[in-house]
């Protein structure tokens, strides 16, 4: 009786065992399809889009930019600019270092969207960085608000992001 409850227990531990396998082999095959980290036949962002940018004089809103969003006067804009590709994806961008607090352009931001009916749908917050997400009808506008340390300065990223219109 003791000698057939062994066979028994190695029995199961060889079902086990092979169970554990095949599920190994099929979450590595699975891995394998679907890898971030690895090239695969189909990659994730079409390198064979088109892109046009655009660049923008900077006492201008990019294209497509809300006419009434918050312009800072003293502000060094470093970036501003407008893209398409020929997918029909657009991107407009103004980033700038901005005089003012985080928390002054956290409030500034919110605010305005709040305001001018843009609907949040992401925020974030940390000591040094504040990111508001918000959408309107197709667009999509994300705001980054980045307080260095090291230096003391404030940099705000604003990117607008329009889908395709089909």
């Amino acid at each position: 009786m003791g000698l057939e409850t062994n066979s028994r227990k190695k029995f199961y531990w060889l079902i086990a065992l092979l169970v554990v396998l095949l599920a190994g082999a099929a979450g590595f095959k699975l891995a394998q399809k679907f890898s971030v980290g690895k090239p695969s036949g189909q990659p994730l962002v079409s390198q064979h889009d088109n892109v046009q940018k655009q660049e923008i004089p900077k006492d201008v809103l990019p294209t497509r930019f809300p006419a009434d969003f918050p312009v800072e006067k003293d502000a060094v804009v470093e970036q501003n600019y407008s893209s398409v590709s020929d997918k029909g994806n657009f991107q407009a961008t103004r980033s700038y270092k901005s005089t003012q607090s985080l928390n002054e352009n956290e409030k500034i931001f919110t605010e305005y969207l709040k305001k001018n009916s843009w609907t949040v749908s992401a925020t974030k917050k940390t000591s040094n960085l504040f990111v508001i997400s918000a959408v309107k009808e197709y667009s999509q506008l994300i705001i980054t608000v980045n307080s260095n340390a090291e230096d003391s300065s404030v940099n705000v990223d604003a990117t607008l992001v329009d889908a395709p219109q089909l």
